[in-house]
């Protein structure tokens, strides 16, 4: 994505960390609490797969698509 320019990069990586961060946070409230899936994960899980699989990563997969992004007509990024 980066060596690709992709526009909207940093959003997607943030998109990434949040979602780790609440799958990282969830295990630890489990472990602690010895305590199954909960309705929390299936949130999270549900809302990973709706918001980011279907969203975000078709998002990159339109982008990419693009014959002007493809690998080999590669620009300097912006910065």
């Amino acid at each position: 994505m980066r060596k690709l320019c992709y526009p909207e990069i940093e959003k997607h990586i943030e998109e990434h960390r949040q979602f780790n961060f609440d799958v990282r946070d969830l295990a630890q409230k489990s472990l602690r609490t010895k305590a199954g899936v909960s309705h929390k994960a299936v949130k999270i899980a549900h809302k990973w797969l709706t918001e980011h699989i279907m969203t975000s990563d078709r998002d990159y997969a339109a982008y990419f698509s693009n014959p002007e992004h493809k690998s080999g007509n590669t620009k300097e990024c912006a910065k």
